[in-house]
């Protein structure tokens, strides 16, 4: 296996949380293909309850980097204006955004919203 297949296939294991074995990776040829296995391979671990978990699990990882605050700090009825000072807000905001790696993001005004957990 060559250096940039070794490469993607670690950037797959980052971006889907999962483990891709060198056999699985060196039969993946066209973009088609990596779609398909994805698919298979995230579709038999999930139903809609697990991906509501994932993202709760994902937020809660992007909050304890950057708010620094310790994982039992992130409970469904926890606000957010207990774990972002007042002042540094936008900036703390803009950060878990980045660091959770979404394309799509709520406005601030909605982020003292509970952090929310099914």
């Amino acid at each position: 296996m060559g250096l940039d297949l070794v490469e993607f296939a670690i950037a797959l294991e980052d971006a889907f949380r999962l483990s891709l074995p060198d056999s699985d990776a060196q039969r993946l040829r066209t973009p088609g293909e990596v779609v398909e296995y994805l698919l298979e391979r995230l579709a038999s671990a999930d139903h809609p309850a697990c991906l509501d978990q994932r993202a709760c699990y994902a937020l809660r990882r992007a909050g304890m980097a950057v708010l620094a605050q310790p994982r039992d700090a992130f409970r469904p009825s926890t606000q957010w204006d207990e774990l972002m000072p007042k002042r540094r807000r936008r900036r703390f905001w803009h950060s878990l955004h980045h660091v959770t790696g979404t394309s799509k993001w709520p406005n601030l005004d909605r982020s003292l919203e509970p952090f929310i957990a099914t």
